[in-house]
């Protein structure tokens, strides 16, 4: 999958509020680099190892020597790289980035457009209103979401929390639905993701909620999180004391949790003592292997969560018929049903109160929304220098409705692609898609039967995942039904998000009762495509358009890009993570011991080379974190180059243009050094570079010879 979460730019906020944003931006360092940093990023760029530094916000300059044969991301986007202008309310700019801006600015013509009598429009605009109208928002100040802490603070009982978690108001509200975006929402203190597929059982994947304890987020961030929460509860009423308690309380649960979720020796053996054997060394086995994950039946997942009533929120969601499950990190679950008690009752009620005002802090008034207090000095020291002439200034208008139609797109994506489907998505680029995803897969099937290193059992099994495989372009037939949505004498974006939750909540649920339903997918317009475990692709409209596709392009371009990108995703099902799932989405090993070991062995080839790549010369990648996907790029771009082999005339020097035309980016060295840190996908110009340089076709087409840079 690509980069999803470092290319989704969360909202920054409205130029009304000018002041406070620009202390923002420079809080995070978004807007350049310091001086020194741009030295060194030239020095590598130009000396040693160019591939990381490449993508660093001015790097390159005109004067960047480039050889075609040692760096060919570089030499083939130096233009680019050289004169591209990062706009100045996002942190990195690209072929993704860009797209994502086409689609924002696609639907706002639409809702300027007057003419255009659409309901899904016309709530688009609603929307906007409401958010953009901050004279209302702070005279409500915290009163949309008054009376539900009220109703958390006053729950007396351990069995009136479980009325709570499963009362009509909580599930309007969708707080245990989590639909596949892996953020905290609201009270819950588990994420419940439906699986619909046609022609399948409905399967529901159960995972972690959490704020504090998220891998990614690091102290300073841990403490803003606090500080917003405590001042937040504060403003409901309580004293200053009273609010860090409620803080303290929820830390400490999820702590606790955390603490549960990688227990071992004796504590795991106390916290899996009340188990069946067999599922708790199931549970053992994944937590030995660092998946985490178990499929588990009903009766199973009801061991696990122990007095915490989970089977009651099954119910309260239409979920009460579903019997398979898929649990992320099981001993969380564990842990949470051993603490569901009266004696940890403050516990859990200050964790859903907290999670309340988290969650809505963005749609309350302005002293919410900016919560958070700087030191002015603390500040200055840490702003970096700005290179002006890298950055496009917005004027004020077209950041404040860029922010407002990506509130539209966060908080109801059915609503903006119901929009876009209608009004701006391209005729038949639906059934070209389709058929370049059947090559791929056609592809794919030529290159299991030609391994020789494979197995019969193992090729059958392989075969069976491409066979099985359901493939989803653009968008669904039946997407979420606006006709309940109801904006009219809102005032408060918080109770308009009530109107998309609840309208999302009853979709999912008539879904998982209709045996015929067609698949669950919120959000299509989302510019991503990906891969799930349970042997699924998703390629989003969103990600269908611009420069990445066009349905009168040239087949080098659809390849080079689109179908690159369902190559990828399909290699997904074969990755280290892949091979653990069969063709049903079952968690089940089905390669022999054998064909794992040459797997293994292949694997550890491209993870020892990754480490021999060090961004900014100093440290390298992880390999074992990134090769995954370095894998599935490399599979992607041979099973393209398998269908090229068929097309006369085909032009490979296209091709290769148009395919690292697909990975230009730029970005901020903090966000270079987080991407390297945390995220499991490489650089774009790892990606671009190391993936090109395997295949025969290009060294062939540029002439590539041992000691060339892009020669292995």
């Amino acid at each position: 999958m690509r980069r999803k979460d470092n290319q989704s730019m969360r909202r920054m906020g409205y130029a009304c509020l000018s002041v406070v944003l620009s202390t923002l931006i420079a809080l995070s360092g978004c807007r350049g680099l310091r001086s020194t940093q741009m030295e060194e990023a030239k020095a590598v760029a130009t000396e040693g190892d160019p591939w990381i530094a490449s993508n660093m916000i001015g790097a390159v300059d005109e004067s960047t020597p480039v050889n075609v044969k040692d760096d060919y991301f570089l030499a083939t986007t130096k233009e680019w790289l050289a004169t591209v202008k990062v706009p100045s309310d996002l942190l990195s700019w690209g072929t993704m980035d860009a797209r994502e801006v086409e689609i924002q600015d696609e639907l706002l013509a639409l809702c300027n457009d007057e003419s255009i009598q659409d309901q899904d429009v016309e709530i688009m605009r609603q929307y906007m209103r409401i958010e953009d109208d901050w004279d209302a928002r702070d005279r409500l100040g915290m009163d949309p979401i008054r009376k539900m802490a009220q109703r958390i603070m006053d729950i007396d009982s351990i069995d009136e929390l479980a009325d709570y978690l499963t009362s009509v108001e909580v599930r309007s509200w969708g707080n245990y639905l989590d639909v596949g975006e892996g953020e905290p929402q609201g009270e819950s203190l588990i994420g419940l993701t439906p699986q619909v597929r046609q022609g399948r059982e409905p399967r529901v994947q159960v995972a972690t909620n959490k704020w504090i304890t998220e891998e990614d987020l690091d102290s300073d961030e841990e403490v803003m999180l606090e500080d917003d929460a405590a001042y937040l509860i504060e403003r409901l009423g309580l004293s200053h004391q009273e609010a860090y308690w409620h803080v303290d309380n929820m830390v400490d649960l999820e702590l606790y949790l955390s603490e549960a979720m990688y227990a071992e020796g004796r504590e795991r053996d106390r916290l899996l003592r009340p188990l069946d054997e067999g599922l708790t060394e199931r549970i053992r086995e994944a937590a030995e292997s660092e998946a985490y994950l178990v499929d588990m039946n009903r009766g199973e997942l009801l061991q696990c969560a122990g007095d915490f009533p989970i089977e009651k929120l099954l119910e309260a969601y239409g979920m009460d018929g579903v019997e398979s499950f898929e649990v992320l990190n099981p001993m969380w679950l564990i842990g949470l049903g051993e603490c569901y008690n009266a004696e940890d009752l403050d516990l859990l009620k200050s964790h859903l109160l907290v999670g309340l005002v988290l969650d809505a802090q963005q749609y309350l008034d302005t002293d919410a929304y900016y919560a958070s207090e700087y030191d002015e000095e603390e500040l200055e020291d840490e702003e970096d220098e700005v290179d002006e002439s890298r950055i496009i200034e917005l004027d004020e208008d077209t950041e404040i409705s860029r922010s407002l139609i990506d509130g539209v797109i966060i908080d109801a994506p059915e609503i903006a692609t119901n929009a876009y489907i209608k009004h701006c998505y391209a005729p038949r680029t639906t059934e070209r898609v389709r058929e370049i995803c059947d090559q791929v897969i056609e592809a794919w099937r030529l290159i299991i039967e030609e391994e020789d290193w494979l197995g019969d059992v193992s090729k059958r099994e392989a075969t069976a995942k491409l066979d099985e495989m359901d493939v989803y372009v653009g968008s669904t037939a039946t997407l979420m039904d606006a006709d309940d949505i109801r904006l009219e004498g809102i005032d408060s974006p918080w109770e308009a998000l009530y109107q998309f939750r609840k309208a999302r909540t009853n979709y999912i649920v008539a879904k998982l009762l209709d045996p015929d339903s067609p698949v669950l997918w919120v959000s299509p317009i989302e510019v991503n495509a990906y891969y799930s475990d349970d042997n699924t692709i998703f390629v989003g409209c969103g990600f269908l358009g611009g420069d990445i596709f066009g349905v009168d392009s040239s087949i080098e371009d659809q390849l080079a890009v689109v179908g690159h990108t369902v190559g990828h995703e399909v290699g997904h099902a074969f990755d280290g993570m892949g091979v653990l799932y069969d063709s049903k989405g079952n968690y089940r090993s089905w390669m022999s011991e054998k064909d794992k070991a040459a797997f293994d062995e292949r694997s550890k080839r491209v993870q020892d080379y990754l480490e021999t790549i060090r961004p900014l010369g100093v440290e390298e990648y992880d390999g074992r974190q990134v090769s995954d996907e370095m894998i599935a790029d490399m599979a992607g771009l041979k099973a393209v180059l398998r269908i090229a082999k068929d097309i006369d005339g085909f032009d490979y020097k296209r091709f290769f243009t148009s395919y690292c035309a697909g990975w230009k980016s730029v970005t901020t060295l903090s966000d270079l050094e987080d991407i390297l840190d945390e995220d499991t996908h490489p650089l774009d110009a790892t990606r671009a570079n190391v993936s090109v340089m395997q295949t025969d076709e290009f060294i062939e087409t540029y002439g590539v010879k041992p000691g060339d840079g892009m020669s292995l």
